[in-house]
């Protein structure tokens, strides 16, 4: 994969969490923590946890990889 391909990845994750925060007014984290006390489970809320957890999971992934990038950590083949 090329440093535009991730670049390119990186806006997609972003926009999928930026639409999840506009959408319950809150952080990852704060939805997370109020989806797992359970009070009034949801199928919609499970649902979006889990796809908000991938986008932030592979989030965090695609910016080290981006960072790699930037500080030469990688090896060419």
């Amino acid at each position: 994969m090329d440093a535009l391909s991730y670049l390119s990845e990186q806006r997609y994750y972003k926009e999928k969490i930026r639409a999840m925060e506009k959408k319950y007014k809150t952080t990852f984290e704060e939805f997370e923590s109020k989806v797992k006390s359970g009070d009034k489970e949801t199928f919609t809320d499970w649902d979006d946890y889990i796809d908000w957890k991938a986008y932030h999971k592979l989030n965090i992934n695609i910016n080290k990889m981006i960072e790699d990038v930037r500080l030469g950590n990688f090896k060419v083949a």
